[in-house]
């Protein structure tokens, strides 16, 4: 978190966020499947009308609520 924290900052102070429009990031819920205490998401992360990456997360519901127990994902 701190990295990534630090990465905002200087992409904010150089310009480069926010995202200027036709380059903003948008996600499609692609698959949601979930049965029991297990669960599947897939997410299609788009940057303007170029398709970025693809994410594939594991969850699990454990006794204080869902959480990711798993990713992988794929750039295109």
């Amino acid at each position: 978190m701190t990295d990534w924290k630090k990465q905002i900052q200087a992409d904010l102070a150089a310009g480069r966020l926010p995202r200027q429009p036709g380059n903003q990031v948008s996600i499609k819920f692609l698959l949601i499947d979930v049965i029991g205490n297990a669960a599947v998401a897939k997410f299609d992360f788009c940057i303007g009308d170029n398709r970025g990456y693809v994410d594939y997360q594991f969850l699990y519901k454990f006794a204080d609520g869902w959480k990711i127990v798993s990713k992988i994902y794929h750039t295109y």
